[in-house]
């Protein structure tokens, strides 16, 4: 498995990079409105979807970019 994808011109976008991972977070929070609109999310659940949408990406994220090496 890669750890980048591509965009629509075939530029390499890695989770690596700050303003990839902003640009998902952003397609996110424009997601989910869409989601309940459509009736796919309850908007009772939507709550819950954010949350573990933020623990992943948040906390996976970070995890996966930041170095335990000592400096």
């Amino acid at each position: 498995m890669t750890s980048y994808f591509t965009d629509k011109g075939g530029n390499k976008m890695s989770f690596k990079n700050e303003a990839t991972r902003a640009y998902v977070y952003r397609v996110l929070v424009a997601l989910v409105p869409l989601l309940v609109t459509y009736g796919v999310v309850d908007s009772r659940q939507v709550a819950v979807w954010l949350g573990l949408a933020s623990a992943v990406l948040g906390f996976g994220l970070a995890t996966a970019n930041t170095s335990t090496k000592a400096e």
